[in-house]
């Protein structure tokens, strides 16, 4: 698959997709201003887990065969997770699903940040979810 239109995504807790309201899951994504990880400062345990789709909506990015990436800044835009795939997981690739397990280094200072997955296709060709690289939120909580 190229990696050739603009991506959302959705994040999954508990296996349960995050959704504003009714509707399809895909279409309801467009109206959220943001999603949040919520994660304590040096905790690993709790993966981010999401969901990739098209921007507007309906079945999710196949993944077969692409690499995922992540990436995390700080308000100010600079990189806290520079294009790491340490972590990373395609764990439904069909389904496009993806995970990310923070190492203690990603979340060692509190405060918020954006996080956004980049999908690599073998020609180089990318992707980025979400497109706007500030609708995913990574809460950092400090003692």
């Amino acid at each position: 698959m190229a990696c050739n239109g603009q991506g959302a995504l959705l994040l999954i807790r508990g296996g349960r997709l995050f959704e504003s309201g009714g509707g399809t899951v895909a279409g309801e994504y467009a109206n959220v201003e943001e999603i949040l990880h919520h994660v304590h400062v040096g905790d690993t345990r709790a993966p981010l887990l999401v969901r990739l789709y098209p921007e507007k909506g309906g079945t999710p990015i196949d993944l077969s065969g692409l690499t995922v990436e992540f990436y995390m800044v700080n308000s100010a835009g600079v990189a806290v997770v520079e294009q790491s795939d340490t972590g990373v997981t395609v764990t439904d690739a069909e389904n496009g699903l993806v995970s990310k397990e923070f190492i203690a280094a990603d979340v060692d200072t509190a405060g918020r940040f954006f996080g956004y997955f980049v999908a690599i296709d073998g020609e180089g060709k990318e992707e980025t979810f979400p497109v706007d690289g500030r609708r995913l939120v990574v809460k950092v909580y400090a003692d």
